[in-house]
């Protein structure tokens, strides 16, 4: 977070490869809540979800007593069902004005690393912390939370899933402003210029080294809105490439790809699609090896929430399918999981009345849905 802040079926002989749903012909779509507006928790915002090795469903998010409130904590719920029900909120990282924010979570086997940003001064975009914790037996408990070297003074935007690539090297996305690089404070977050990167690690996230930057030059669209780019999502494709989708202050997401595991990037395009100022989710399913993205689809606004496939290594897109979002009300920052099953999980933050009250929403659906008009 940053201050202020068709497909179609072939033949029903090949559907185990297109879904590996318990039911694959029959389409699949459930919405439900898993962080409703409760006593402190009003504003639940910025979740991050993943699939533990144990099947069960581990969510993550940010809340506070009051919209864009100086204190946002971190809260945690586990899903025994699939998603369908969740456990209640548990606290993990809380510091009186602070905000503890954009959650990240990477599954390493058994052990489940969760990352955050911690911002000491939320009035103020000059300087921005990333921290750790671990938890080895799925989120029941956590380690002490220790520090991440950034490479930055104001390194963060991870609010993507984490991923571990083929080859065991464990990935971070984030991002920096340049400004703040020169000592020269931006007051609000449409001045900010951001370039977007990761990190990896071959040492079980003991310790990261950064890859290449992307940068967007493009001007952006609306006054409030970022230069450059931020909140990368990114997904290993099939023949081991990277692929990038990028939050600009443009009317897209902009794409790029590396072929050496992030250190070097190809040309940053607009992609085809259309979103303004807020990130895509991205996630390689199992099976066939397609891709999943989830973003808002709106070349002004952050709403309506949508998801697509892609089964040629994301240089096109399925029809878009709506998740959730009506007009005038935000459904952002989504985070994807996927069950054993093949079921697709997406969780994000649903506006209920704007700048008064959130919660985290989830929706189920199998590829049968997704393929559907």
């Amino acid at each position: 977070m940053l201050i202020r802040a068709t497909l179609s079926i072939v033949t029903i002989l090949a559907v185990n490869t297109i879904s590996r749903a318990a039911d694959p012909v029959k389409p699949l779509f459930e919405q439900g809540v898993v962080a409703a507006v409760e006593g402190e928790n009003v504003w639940n915002c910025l979740p991050n979800v993943a699939r533990m090795a144990n099947g069960e469903l581990l969510a993550v998010w940010s809340t506070s007593g009051r919209a864009w409130g100086n204190d946002l904590h971190l809260l945690s719920s586990v899903s025994h069902d699939s998603g369908r029900t969740w456990t209640k909120g548990t606290k993990l990282a809380s510091e009186p004005k602070t905000l503890n924010c954009d959650a990240s979570l990477l599954v390493d086997g058994d052990t489940v690393l969760l990352f955050w940003s911690l911002v000491r001064n939320p009035n103020k975009i000059d300087n921005l912390e990333t921290w750790k914790t671990v938890s080895t037996d799925f989120g029941h408990s956590w380690s002490k939370a220790t520090r991440v070297p950034m490479p930055h003074k104001y390194s963060g935007s991870q609010s993507h899933s984490s991923l571990k690539l083929a080859d065991g090297a464990l990935v971070l996305p984030y991002a920096w402003d340049m400004w703040v690089e020169e000592g020269l404070i931006p007051k609000t977050e449409g001045e900010m210029k951001l370039k977007a990167s990761l990190l990896t690690s071959r040492d079980h996230g003991a310790t990261w080294q950064p890859g290449g930057d992307v940068f967007v030059d493009a001007p952006h669209a609306t006054p409030f809105s970022i230069s450059g780019a931020c909140e990368p999502g990114i997904v290993q494709l099939a023949d081991g490439s990277l692929f990038m989708l990028a939050r600009t202050g443009t009317t897209h997401s902009w794409e790029t790809r590396s072929r050496d595991g992030g250190k070097t990037w190809d040309a940053p395009k607009p992609s085809p699609l259309t979103a303004h100022n807020t990130p895509t989710a991205l996630r390689r399913l199992a099976g066939d090896g397609a891709v999943i993205a989830t973003w808002c689809n709106s070349p002004r606004n952050r709403w309506p929430l949508v998801v697509a496939v892609s089964t040629d290594g994301c240089r096109t897109w399925s029809q878009a399918h709506e998740l959730g979002g009506k007009a005038e009300t935000e459904a952002s920052y989504p985070s994807i999981a996927e069950l054993d099953d093949g079921t697709i999980v997406v969780v994000w933050q649903q506006d209920l009345t704007k700048n008064v009250s959130r919660e985290i929403r989830y929706a189920r659906f199998n590829r049968t849905w997704l393929a559907g008009k």
